[in-house]
């Protein structure tokens, strides 16, 4: 199987959760104006997935909005992967009539 790399990438959904990031990650990694595969522009910051999932842990103690990307190697297209993170809800089983 081949190993995939991936950039990962978050994009603040308010100025109070860009103000996090931007005390959290470098500005070399501020990256404006980006053109994603659904075609919008974003402002991203750029970071590594451990720090991601830092951040979406702690979204409800330090009060943050943010969607989470990626893009597979270098020229990927960034794309948003947000629900990779979301929990999903166990399907409800319903006991069968006898």
């Amino acid at each position: 199987m081949i190993n995939q790399r991936y950039d990962w990438f978050i994009e603040p959904q308010d100025s109070h959760t860009n103000n996090i990031f931007s005390q959290n990650i470098d500005e070399e990694n501020y990256m404006e104006g980006v053109i994603c595969a659904d075609g919008q522009r974003r402002n991203l910051w750029r970071c590594r997935i451990n720090l991601i999932s830092y951040f979406w842990r702690s979204r409800n103690d330090l009060e943050i909005r943010f969607k989470i990307f990626n893009r597979e190697l270098l020229y990927g297209k960034i794309r948003d992967c947000t629900f990779l993170f979301k929990k999903r809800k166990p399907k409800k089983i319903t006991p069968a009539k006898s």
